[in-house]
């Protein structure tokens, strides 16, 4: 296993069907998998779970203390 290329962060805010969609499709990418991370962040989602969203998918999740797009695409 080589050193990680490159990371896609995905940031989510209560789309629990466009998130799953995403996420199959970046499992789907034909790329060795252990040189990306796809890392999800959430940005205050209410009413799911954003790690049971990504269940065993090779994801790191991170939230957010405070929802808002710009932090959330930042991640800062």
């Amino acid at each position: 296993m080589g050193p990680c290329s490159f990371s896609i962060v995905v940031p989510t805010y209560n789309r629990p069907d466009i998130l799953a969609g995403c996420l199959r499709s970046l499992d789907a990418l034909d790329y060795p998998a252990d040189r990306y991370e796809i890392i999800v962040v959430d940005d205050g989602t209410q009413g799911f779970a954003v790690r049971d969203s990504v269940g065993a998918m090779r994801t790191r999740p991170a939230a957010l203390p405070a929802p808002g797009e710009c932090r959330s695409r930042s991640g800062s």
